[in-house]
């Protein structure tokens, strides 16, 4: 009986999952908003019956041919693409109504340097690899680690040996 019901655990977590992610972006449109000093934040906002979607600050319009489709929620790992949400995204700014077009933004207020960074792809990877070469991970600290790592494996392993002697 126990095993069953472990059999109906793992089984639902993944669809409760995507459940999730559905009911989050039924109705939304996802936006990267560009502010002066400040880093590009993504935001899932309601579309309206009018076409436009708004936060607390601003008001924005819709327009098809300015939209991206991207993968939400932005930065799971490739083994989860199952779950996520193909959704719209624009590229919008403070202070302006239209969203900016993603391959030729024409922004007054971003210098040269901020563009490609923003437009970037594949930006989380370069910030996890930025991290990554600026800090060295102590010797004691990657010990631990990788002591850890051992351990799951044996408390998976048994945990399976547990099952098949149920």
């Amino acid at each position: 009986m126990n095993f069953a019901v472990l059999i109906i655990i793992f089984m639902s977590v993944p669809l409760l999952l995507q459940w999730r992610v559905r009911s989050q972006t039924k109705g939304r449109h996802l936006c990267a908003i560009l502010e002066k000093d400040k880093p590009l934040q993504f935001k899932l906002l309601k579309i309206r019956k009018d076409d436009f979607i708004s936060d607390k600050e601003d008001e924005w319009i819709l327009n098809t041919r300015l939209m991206r489709l991207v993968r939400y929620p932005i930065g799971w790992p490739q083994l989860l693409y199952p779950f996520q949400q193909i959704v719209g995204c624009s590229l919008v700014m403070r202070g302006r109504t239209d969203p900016l077009d993603w391959e030729s933004p024409s922004t007054g207020a971003l210098s040269s340097k901020e563009i490609p960074a923003i437009l970037d792809p594949h930006w989380l990877i370069n910030l996890v690899k930025g991290v990554g070469e600026e800090q060295k991970i102590p010797k004691g600290q990657l010990m631990l680690s990788y002591i850890a790592v051992g351990a799951s494996v044996i408390a998976v392993i048994m945990l399976f040996y547990l099952i098949t002697r149920i």
